[in-house]
């Protein structure tokens, strides 16, 4: 059998998606998937793999495969939104089942189905069905419905790619888990196949809950990553302060190399690199978790601080206006310690008003980010990293603020006893 094999299988049928050679996860991923047989339960598998690493195009090779080779009969390809799920069916996996390779190979399901009377069935942009019976329906969260049937079959292959969105809230996310596990799973025959292809986003995502084990679904999943771009990742900032890659192994070397890598981190910068290609998602900025953030509200300068709290500024050396908090201002200072780039010591200073005679709006309950000290920030202060140098930079720095023996509360972790 030509297409006994599933490396020689991709190649032929896809040779304008599987030019480069294969990454380690996209390996496990095909290894496992060759395993499905016809009418046969198989666990389900997760792609967990970053931003560029060919999630949803294996996804979508894999349900053509499945279809071409008899092995699933009716798939429902789910995303986010209708129309993020239409992209996906019909035009990627459409313009597969169109290609030459799949013409010449497997061309009844490159074809669509013809009825008795000779009515061909068009491609739709929600549903294809091909002249060898296999079904592709396109599913958005924002329409599912329980029961998603054709002709009277459920559904033996489904896909769940882009369900999550950077901006989704906990609301959000608690949606479309339920729209998951009381629609979607139950409408799927006692013999589905679900591929789950998609990076982490955020802290509460459905895709970072499954992957840690974090969820009462999808408990029994093979899991393939979550995967990062660079295993070992270590960078720096050079003189002008741009991120520069100092070590680390590509995963996917062939098609993203660390050089891909950097220009990705000039381009879109560390932070998103971090979260979107490393799938460090613990540390995202809050303003993609809670839907309430917004910069232009949340960031106070001190002149608009100023105008607001004019007791908490003094005039510096230089007579420019500095922030200093009174002595009668709850303040606090958070400590994480590190030692490391990829895990550095931060501390961050909060003050909280309290109540004042001058304003009758509630002040005393909001809360203020003052400054945040971090280091090291270059691989020449890793040796210098103790508690005593991180302590006296504290210091130091947090010397233009409060007076360091006014802090009232101290929350401090350690990474080891000598901390």
């Amino acid at each position: 059998d030509e297409f006994a094999e599933w490396e020689h299988s991709v190649r032929t049928l896809f040779p304008n998606f599987a030019r480069a050679e294969f990454s380690g996860p996209q390996r496990q991923f095909w290894d496992y998937v060759w395993k499905l047989e016809k009418e046969k339960y198989m666990e389900p598998v997760g792609f967990f793999q970053p931003r560029g690493h060919a999630k949803s195009t294996t996804a979508e090779m894999a349900t053509v495969l499945l279809g071409a080779t008899g092995k699933r009969k009716f798939a429902v390809y789910c995303c986010a939104s209708q129309d993020r799920a239409n992209e996906h069916v019909s035009d990627n996996i459409r313009a597969m089942l169109e290609s030459p390779e799949i013409q010449k190979h497997f061309p009844e399901i490159g074809t669509p189905r013809v009825g008795l009377h000779g009515n061909q069935s068009a491609w739709r942009q929600t549903e294809l069905i091909c002249a060898n019976g296999f079904k592709i329906r396109a599913l958005g969260f924002d329409g599912a419905m329980r029961g998603i049937k054709i002709e009277g079959e459920r559904p033996d292959l489904i896909i769940l790619d882009d369900i999550d969105d950077i901006n989704d809230g906990i609301e959000m996310v608690l949606k479309r888990e339920k729209v998951l596990t009381k629609s979607i799973i139950p409408a799927k025959s006692v013999d589905a196949f679900f591929i789950f292809a998609q990076n982490l986003i955020h802290p509460q995502s459905i895709a970072t809950k499954v992957a840690r084990r974090q969820a009462d679904y999808f408990r029994k999943m093979n899991r393939i990553g979550p995967d990062p771009a660079i295993r070992d990742f270590e960078y720096e900032y050079n003189v002008a302060g741009d991120v520069v890659i100092t070590g680390g192994i590509a995963t996917w070397p062939q098609y993203m190399s660390l050089q891909v890598c950097q220009d990705m981190i000039d381009e879109m910068g560390l932070s998103a690199f971090l979260t979107e290609c490393q799938q460090e998602v613990d540390e995202m900025a809050a303003g993609a978790i809670y839907p309430m953030w917004r910069e232009d509200l949340h960031l106070v300068t001190h002149s608009e601080l100023r105008a607001y709290f004019p007791e908490w500024f003094v005039k510096d050396e230089d007579n420019n206006w500095q922030l200093h908090i009174p002595d009668n201002v709850a303040t606090s200072l958070g400590h994480d310690w590190g030692a490391t780039m990829k895990h550095p010591a931060v501390a961050s200073l909060w003050i909280r008003p309290g109540e004042s005679p001058r304003h009758d709006d509630n002040m005393e309950d909001c809360v203020f980010k003052v400054t945040e000290i971090v280091a090291p920030l270059t691989k020449d202060e890793i040796p210098k990293m103790t508690g005593k140098y991180f302590g006296e930079k504290m210091i130091t720095e947090l010397q233009p603020f409060v007076e360091v023996g006014n802090i009232r509360i101290l929350t401090a972790s350690h990474d080891a006893n000598s901390e």
